[in-house]
């Protein structure tokens, strides 16, 4: 293409060549694959190679080498199907001689694209292994009809301490820690910080000391530091910390104790007239707190906190994207935020085109469809074009321009040399179509594209605009497959603009609802308590589940924090790499993380009979798996 105008160039040589390096000679040479020259179009045809490609024309013979890489697989999808585990363990760390209960689910993952849980049993050798990697038990068990399977293993009594394992044939590993530990007996915590503040400022933070069970840590002794850092991701952030304040002090009765945070903008060796250079220049710091809290009994247990600040001590944003079809704009939400990220509480001004000011509260949607003009059916319609919306909140201002368009325009609503736009990147499960846009308010834009699903190229070809937009409709069929995508590429000013446009394979719905019908979290030692959890299908009906829950001790979270998480990150999607001009890109289609589908009906579990001590216990719950005994 040319590189000015972006028009095709026939009758171009194009020559595809590699370099190699002759031992006898002790130079490179030129090892040339193909030489090509491109048709009317501009275009020329050849196998994938690697190597560096030299264009030139009979009037210029100056364009520099680009290297090229087309010889790698180009498309990837799963043929086969494969066989997964995932393992849970009911806590993350034991004592020796407790007994760890284990649960493995098994699925099969179907050509990489979805899941499902196999059709028959099967048996999964569970392996346990201590931390110089021996062999300690071994145990067998089959999977029932949801694909999951449990065991106990009793770790040794004398046996080493550290960090064991547990496998499932041998894919996958859990590890667990196995210590003589001391349970915690009480935490402290720290408040959110949703209130405005500023350099000069000293913010009292009231935290507290509990017990596991609510009971107030009283006469407690409070030692803390506040240190202020750069933010990591600043320039500056290797450096060491400052020292702002070491202070010390008795918790009350309620447990609680207050921290002052000093918001000092002192720089070393600097004095008070070099205050004004610290504030000019954008500086991002975090005060951080460290509280070592120690009881009556001598157990010490240490709190922490952080409270970001900058040279700017609030900022307001508004959810407005930069394109938006006329008839979605309903509302809009002004966040107006301190610099811990938290919103604060505020009324503001807006406007937008310049109209009559109107008052809104931040942080909580806004109608602005009263600046929308009256149509002939007397409904409120935005009319197409650049629109800008101010705000003032505060010391805080918000400029912001937005383009309103619809899907029936012809040319691109405001100066732009690509104009693209996808109103969604999955299909939708009703069969409606998806709508991709793409122009320019050039003239004479030569816009090079192919549409590819799979491993098969639906179109090719070329759009001629002229400050105009093409508009395509796509509807899901069979021979899409996991989805397509749409790849185009055009030059401008010497500006090569390429871009890849994905729309997934729609999925069936498969989230379900989890609601507890009855839960109490407040209770006495000793007493025996009955929770219901409700799961139903997104219509409401009583969903085929299988639930696996554990009911552990929360203070072991201080020494190894304990969590489930459901991982499917074998399942992808298909990809391609494609070649734009003489730059390549890769390209690849949404990759969607898919749910397991579930086989039985269930109206809720209830979990009877749960002795509770005095302390208390932390409850994880997950959809389709075993319910795994507490161990104390």
């Amino acid at each position: 293409m040319n590189a000015t105008d972006g028009q095709p160039v026939p009758g171009a040589k194009i020559m595809l060549y590699d370099r190699g390096y002759v031992v006898k000679t002790g130079k490179w040479k030129r090892l040339v694959h193909a030489r090509l020259t491109t048709d009317e179009n501009g275009e020329a045809y050849f196998k994938n190679v690697d190597g560096n490609v030299l264009i030139s024309t009979s009037n210029d013979k100056f364009t520099p080498a680009k290297d090229i890489y087309l010889s790698r697989t180009r498309y990837y999808e799963r043929k086969d199907d494969k066989i997964k585990h995932q393992l849970f363990t009911d806590r993350s760390i034991y004592r020796p001689g407790q007994t760890v209960h284990a649960s493995a689910i098994s699925y099969i993952v179907k050509k990489g694209l979805d899941a499902s849980v196999p059709g028959k049993s099967m048996e999964l050798n569970f392996i346990l292994r201590d931390t110089n990697w021996k062999q300690v038990a071994e145990q067998k068990a089959t999977t029932d009809e949801y694909g999951t399977a449990s065991v106990d293993f009793e770790l040794p009594k004398e046996g080493q301490t550290g960090l064991y394992s547990i496998s499932v044939n041998g894919t996958v590993t859990k590890y667990v820690r196995v210590e003589e530990y001391k349970r915690p007996t009480f935490e402290i915590t720290f408040p959110k910080v949703n209130e405005k503040y500023n350099w000069g400022d000293t913010v009292v933070v009231k935290a507290s000391a509990k017990t596991y069970a609510g009971i107030p840590v009283q006469g407690a002794k409070v030692a803390y530091q506040v240190t202020r850092r750069n933010q990591l991701w600043w320039w500056g952030a290797g450096s060491a910390g400052q020292l702002v304040k070491t202070d010390s002090c008795v918790t009350r009765e309620d447990g609680t104790f207050d921290v002052e945070i000093p918001l000092e903008a002192s720089l070393s060796g600097k004095d008070e007239a070099d205050m004004s250079d610290f504030m000019r220049i954008a500086r991002f710091f975090n005060f951080e707190v460290s509280a070592i809290v120690t009881d009556i009994s001598g157990e010490s247990h240490e709190g922490v906190m952080s409270l970001p600040l900058g040279t700017k001590p609030t900022i307001l944003t508004v959810n407005l994207p930069k394109r938006i079809e006329t008839d979605s704009l309903k509302t809009v939400t002004f966040a107006y935020r301190n610099a811990s990220g938290m919103p604060i509480s505020s009324r503001l001004k807006y406007r937008i085109d310049k109209g009559e000011w109107k008052d809104a509260e931040a942080n909580a949607p806004v109608s602005i469809k009263e600046y929308a003009s009256s149509s002939a059916s007397s409904s409120l319609v935005w009319k197409s074009g650049v629109h800008q919306l101010e705000a003032i909140c505060g010391q805080d201002t918000l400029q912001q321009k937005f383009t309103l368009f619809s899907m029936k325009d012809t040319h691109p609503v405001e100066p732009t040399t690509e104009w693209y736009y996808q109103t969604a990147k999955t299909f939708p499960r009703d069969g409606k179509p998806v709508y991709i846009q793409v122009g320019s308010s050039e003239n004479g834009a030569h816009i090079v594209y192919s549409i590819i699903a799979g491993n098969k190229l639906l179109e090719k070809g070329a759009w001629e605009l002229g400050d105009s937009i093409v508009t395509l409709p796509f509807t899901y069929k069979e021979e899409y497959a996991s989805g397509i995508v749409l790849n185009y590429s055009f030059v401008k000013q010497g500006k090569c603009y390429t871009r890849m446009m994905s729309i997934a394979r729609p999925l069936p719905e498969k989230k379900l609802n989890i609601a507890w019908k009855t839960f109490r979290n407040r209770l006495t030692p000793g007493q025996k308590e009955e929770w219901t959890l409700k799961i139903t299908t997104p219509d409401g009906k009583p969903a085929k589940a299988q639930l696996m829950s554990v009911l552990y001790d929360k203070s072991l979270d201080q020494i190894a924090p304990h969590s489930w998480k459901m991982s499917f990150e074998e399942m992808r999607k298909s990809w391609w790499r494609v070649s734009k001009m003489v730059n390549s890109s890769g390209v690849k289609t949404k990759n969607s993380r898919l749910k397991i589908s579930l086989l039985n009906w269930q109206t809720s579990l209830s979990m009877k009979r749960l002795a509770l001590f005095q302390n208390i216990w932390h409850v994880l719950v997950s959809l389709r798996l075993h319910w795994l005994r507490k161990q104390v």
